[in-house]
Protein backbone atom coordinates (compact mmCIF):
# COMPACT_ATOMS: atom_id res chain seq x y z
CA UNK A 1 0.00 0.00 0.00
CA UNK A 2 1.57 3.30 -0.90
CA UNK A 3 2.17 6.01 2.26
CA UNK A 4 -0.46 8.31 3.10
CA UNK A 5 0.54 11.74 1.73
CA UNK A 6 1.61 14.12 4.54
CA UNK A 7 -0.99 16.85 5.09
CA UNK A 8 0.06 20.41 3.85
CA UNK A 9 2.52 19.46 1.13
CA UNK A 10 2.20 20.62 -2.87
CA UNK A 11 2.80 18.27 -6.04
CA UNK A 12 3.64 20.23 -9.23
CA UNK A 13 0.76 21.16 -11.44
CA UNK A 14 2.15 19.32 -14.69
CA UNK A 15 0.82 20.51 -18.04
CA UNK A 16 1.09 17.76 -21.30
CA UNK A 17 4.30 18.36 -23.26
CA UNK A 18 2.67 18.41 -26.67
CA UNK A 19 1.61 21.39 -27.98
CA UNK A 20 -0.99 20.16 -30.54
CA UNK A 21 -3.11 19.08 -27.46
CA UNK A 22 -6.17 20.18 -27.30
CA UNK A 23 -6.95 19.23 -23.89
CA UNK A 24 -3.69 21.55 -21.89
CA UNK A 25 -5.07 20.89 -18.90
CA UNK A 26 -3.57 20.65 -15.48
CA UNK A 27 -3.19 17.59 -13.75
CA UNK A 28 -2.91 17.57 -9.94
CA UNK A 29 -0.27 14.37 -9.33
CA UNK A 30 -1.35 13.42 -5.42
CA UNK A 31 1.93 12.10 -5.31
CA UNK A 32 4.81 11.71 -3.02
CA UNK A 33 7.95 11.01 -4.79
CA UNK A 34 10.42 10.10 -1.88
CA UNK A 35 13.25 7.63 -1.90
CA UNK A 36 11.20 5.53 0.67
CA UNK A 37 8.09 5.52 -1.46
CA UNK A 38 9.22 4.06 -4.31
CA UNK A 39 9.31 1.25 -2.91
CA UNK A 40 5.75 0.68 -2.20
CA UNK A 41 4.73 2.20 -5.61
CA UNK A 42 6.10 -0.51 -7.85
CA UNK A 43 4.75 -2.72 -5.54
CA UNK A 44 1.12 -1.59 -5.73
CA UNK A 45 2.30 -2.19 -9.53
CA UNK A 46 2.89 -5.34 -9.31
CA UNK A 47 -0.77 -6.38 -7.47
CA UNK A 48 -2.59 -4.37 -9.73
CA UNK A 49 -0.70 -5.66 -12.74
CA UNK A 50 -1.99 -9.26 -11.80
CA UNK A 51 -5.19 -8.01 -10.42
CA UNK A 52 -6.56 -6.04 -13.34
CA UNK A 53 -4.39 -7.94 -15.97
CA UNK A 54 -3.67 -10.98 -14.54
CA UNK A 55 0.32 -11.01 -15.58
CA UNK A 56 2.86 -11.09 -12.72
CA UNK A 57 5.73 -8.84 -12.34
CA UNK A 58 8.71 -9.68 -10.93
CA UNK A 59 11.58 -7.41 -11.22
CA UNK A 60 13.54 -9.27 -13.97
CA UNK A 61 14.23 -7.91 -16.80
CA UNK A 62 12.25 -10.20 -18.82
CA UNK A 63 9.24 -8.62 -16.74
CA UNK A 64 9.63 -5.32 -18.55
CA UNK A 65 7.64 -6.91 -21.52
CA UNK A 66 4.31 -7.09 -19.42
CA UNK A 67 4.73 -3.30 -18.44
CA UNK A 68 5.45 -2.70 -22.38
CA UNK A 69 2.09 -4.24 -23.05
CA UNK A 70 0.23 -2.97 -20.73
CA UNK A 71 1.35 0.88 -21.21
CA UNK A 72 0.56 -0.30 -25.01
CA UNK A 73 -3.17 -1.34 -24.33
CA UNK A 74 -3.52 1.76 -22.20
CA UNK A 75 -2.29 3.84 -25.20
CA UNK A 76 -4.14 2.20 -27.88
CA UNK A 77 -7.65 3.31 -25.51
CA UNK A 78 -6.85 6.59 -25.00
CA UNK A 79 -6.61 6.53 -21.12
CA UNK A 80 -6.71 10.01 -20.24
CA UNK A 81 -3.21 10.94 -18.50
CA UNK A 82 -4.91 12.35 -15.62
CA UNK A 83 -6.73 9.12 -14.67
CA UNK A 84 -3.31 6.93 -15.15
CA UNK A 85 -1.18 9.66 -13.09
CA UNK A 86 -0.63 7.24 -10.29
CA UNK A 87 -0.26 3.86 -12.01
CA UNK A 88 2.46 5.44 -14.26
CA UNK A 89 4.33 6.57 -11.11
CA UNK A 90 3.85 3.08 -10.19
CA UNK A 91 5.20 1.74 -13.88
CA UNK A 92 8.14 4.00 -13.67
CA UNK A 93 9.23 3.21 -9.83
CA UNK A 94 8.87 -0.84 -10.39
CA UNK A 95 11.06 -0.01 -13.79
CA UNK A 96 13.54 1.66 -11.62
CA UNK A 97 13.33 -0.65 -8.91
CA UNK A 98 14.37 -3.74 -11.22
CA UNK A 99 17.50 -1.80 -12.13
CA UNK A 100 18.24 -1.58 -9.09
CA UNK A 101 17.97 -5.59 -8.70
CA UNK A 102 20.34 -5.68 -11.50
CA UNK A 103 22.82 -3.15 -10.26
CA UNK A 104 22.50 -3.24 -6.58
CA UNK A 105 24.23 0.54 -5.99
CA UNK A 106 22.56 2.23 -8.49
CA UNK A 107 20.42 4.59 -6.19
CA UNK A 108 17.56 7.01 -6.58
CA UNK A 109 17.73 10.47 -6.03
CA UNK A 110 15.82 13.60 -6.52
CA UNK A 111 17.19 16.08 -9.75
CA UNK A 112 17.05 19.50 -9.51
CA UNK A 113 14.81 21.22 -12.04
CA UNK A 114 14.09 24.45 -12.77
CA UNK A 115 10.77 25.79 -11.92
CA UNK A 116 9.93 26.52 -15.96
CA UNK A 117 11.20 23.24 -16.62
CA UNK A 118 8.57 21.75 -14.84
CA UNK A 119 6.01 22.65 -17.63
CA UNK A 120 7.38 19.99 -19.95
CA UNK A 121 7.06 16.13 -19.13
CA UNK A 122 10.85 15.25 -19.55
CA UNK A 123 11.81 17.23 -16.99
CA UNK A 124 9.26 16.11 -14.49
CA UNK A 125 10.25 16.36 -10.67
CA UNK A 126 10.28 13.11 -10.04
CA UNK A 127 13.03 11.31 -8.78
CA UNK A 128 15.77 9.92 -11.30
CA UNK A 129 17.72 7.06 -10.85
CA UNK A 130 22.03 7.01 -11.28
CA UNK A 131 23.65 3.45 -11.96
CA UNK A 132 26.69 2.28 -10.90
CA UNK A 133 28.23 3.49 -14.11
CA UNK A 134 27.60 7.43 -13.23
CA UNK A 135 24.37 7.44 -16.32
CA UNK A 136 21.34 8.48 -15.18
CA UNK A 137 18.15 7.62 -16.28
CA UNK A 138 14.74 8.74 -15.34
CA UNK A 139 12.12 5.97 -15.17
CA UNK A 140 9.36 7.73 -14.00
CA UNK A 141 9.41 10.55 -16.45
CA UNK A 142 9.86 8.26 -19.34
CA UNK A 143 6.49 6.31 -18.47
CA UNK A 144 4.52 9.33 -18.95
CA UNK A 145 6.10 10.57 -21.85
CA UNK A 146 5.38 7.36 -23.29
CA UNK A 147 1.42 8.23 -22.92
CA UNK A 148 1.75 11.73 -23.35
CA UNK A 149 3.55 11.32 -27.13
CA UNK A 150 1.69 10.25 -30.08
CA UNK A 151 5.35 8.73 -31.47
CA UNK A 152 6.86 7.21 -29.15
CA UNK A 153 5.23 3.18 -27.96
CA UNK A 154 6.05 1.47 -24.89
CA UNK A 155 9.47 0.49 -24.50
CA UNK A 156 10.94 -0.40 -21.53
CA UNK A 157 12.55 -3.58 -22.09
CA UNK A 158 14.68 -2.05 -24.79
CA UNK A 159 16.04 1.32 -23.09
CA UNK A 160 16.67 -0.80 -20.00
CA UNK A 161 18.29 -3.52 -21.53
CA UNK A 162 19.94 -0.70 -23.61
CA UNK A 163 21.06 1.59 -20.59
CA UNK A 164 22.79 -2.19 -18.86
CA UNK A 165 24.33 -2.92 -21.74
CA UNK A 166 22.33 -6.14 -22.14
CA UNK A 167 21.94 -7.73 -25.57
CA UNK A 168 18.53 -7.74 -26.86
CA UNK A 169 15.59 -10.97 -26.54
Amino acid sequence: MTPPLPSGDHYPRLIPAGQNNPAMRLIQLNIQPTEESVQAYAEDAIRATRATHRMALDYSLGKLQVVDLVLGEWKRLGAPLDQINKALFGFGSYVGETIRRVQPDAAWFRPEAPDEAVQQLSNLPFLALKLTDGKVYRPINHAFLIMDSKAMEPNFTQVVRRLLGRAEG
